[in-house]
């Protein structure tokens, strides 16, 4: 078949698919660390800022990571980079599991497992896209709801381990399931160095020039703008829903139904993705995220808390695979691929703004009110940044 006429051999299309959905399930994992926090504190003997740190720390690698994604697939190809995530990822949680210390913890999941992450995370969206190269969108929005599914899936298996087990038992299983999942990765990957050789010919066709800076920077604002407050409200969904006369057995609700919010989104927005211009979708998503987390700051009890925060997950997991299925698809794969480790960098400042500011702002007020409502109005102006995108689109055409 011909790649020019964007079809891929299906049996090769398939099984880098299946490696891509893999690959996100495990290294998703990363995301269930609030279930290792308490446990961890109590093991080594640190402050709950210092537990709390790792995580931040694996959110700046991560961000630092995908930077790197499309020069390490030039030198090592998809099934190199899966080999290394695996190596790295396992590694790094290894430490964290047997260094016995606040600065292996640091070390190990915070700066290690989060690069790893971070490399797989830009592999998998990459390997989804070719894999579908007719509806990369929903490819890649598939993939990042499997990556929302990992975080549920392992806050379970993890949150079960820690209640029998040490931390440092559930620290070697997960790194014996990263290891595990990276290598059948790989193997689904092999000879994907040869056939994204025979892509990169067809994509000859879209554009191979860099972006404008300002346009860089304007995607970077309105994904900075929507995902602040979806990633507050992930960091504290549990604290939000406490501000109501929720009983303590509903507090587990809320990240989960959050995350389920996550993950129609993530799908949805890969398919809004192939069908509409990125001003559109963008702003239409922004748009919904400003009236949910609106509504949300002024919502009073449970049930509508828990239902409001599956609306924010929604437009945030919309939000996170629209971006690079929309770069992907003005730029091409390749520019697009490095489009998105700079706009990404905007998803690494929103984690650490979003989660603190409104632990900062509750400490203050002694609610999210005002958190909230700052999101929401962090949001529409994403919304209005997005109506630029039509016009700049307009101009480029």
């Amino acid at each position: 078949m011909s790649e020019v006429a964007g079809t891929v051999d299906v049996g090769t299309g398939k099984r880098e698919f299946a490696g891509a959905l893999l690959l996100a399930l495990v290294l998703g994992s990363l995301h269930a660390y609030s279930v290792l926090l308490s446990p961890l504190e109590q093991a080594l003997g640190i402050t709950r800022s210092t537990a709390g740190l790792a995580y931040s720390l694996a959110i700046v690698a991560l961000t630092v990571a995908v930077l790197v994604v499309p020069a390490l697939r030039r030198r090592l190809g998809p099934a190199g980079m899966a080999v290394a995530v695996g190596l790295c990822g396992a590694g790094g949680l290894l430490l964290a599991a047997h260094g016995g210390t606040g600065i292996s913890l640091l070390l190990g999941y915070g700066l290690l497992f989060g690069f790893a992450n971070g490399i797989g995370y830009g592999l998998f969206l990459e390997r989804a896209a070719a894999a579908r190269p007719r509806h990369p969108g929903l490819a890649i929005g598939t993939v990042t709801a499997a990556y929302a599914v990992g975080a549920m899936v392992f806050a379970t298996a993890l949150g079960s381990i820690v209640a029998r087990e040490p931390a440092s038992i559930a620290l070697t299983m997960l790194a014996a399931a990263v290891a595990a999942g990276s290598l059948a990765a790989a193997l689904a990957f092999r000879g994907g160095a040869a056939h994204a050789g025979k892509v990169q010919s067809a994509e000859q066709l879209l554009p191979r020039t860099r972006p404008p800076a300002r346009d860089l920077a304007l995607d970077w604002i309105v994904y900075f703008l929507g995902a602040t407050g979806g990633l507050m409200a992930i960091g504290h969904a549990a604290g939000i829903l406490a501000t109501t006369t929720a009983s303590p057995d509903l507090l587990s609700l809320a990240p989960v139904l959050l995350a389920l919010g996550n993950i129609g989104g993530s799908v949805l927005g890969g398919r809004l993705a192939d069908r509409l211009g990125p001003g559109v979708a963008l702003g239409g998503i922004n748009a919904f995220s400003a009236l949910a987390t609106l509504a949300l700051a002024f919502a009073a009890t449970p049930l509508l808390v828990l239902a409001l925060l599956a609306c924010t997950g929604f437009a945030y997991g919309a939000l996170i695979s629209l971006v690079p299925a929309l770069l992907a698809r003005r730029l091409g794969r390749e520019t697009g691929a490095w489009a998105f480790g700079r706009v990404f960098t905007a998803w690494g400042a929103a984690g650490l703004l979003g989660p603190w500011l409104a632990g900062a702002l509750y400490d203050a007020t002694g609610g999210y009110r005002l958190a909230l409502a700052i999101a929401a109005s962090l949001a529409a102006a994403g919304a209005l940044a997005a109506l630029l995108m039509t016009h700049r689109c307009q101009a480029h055409a």
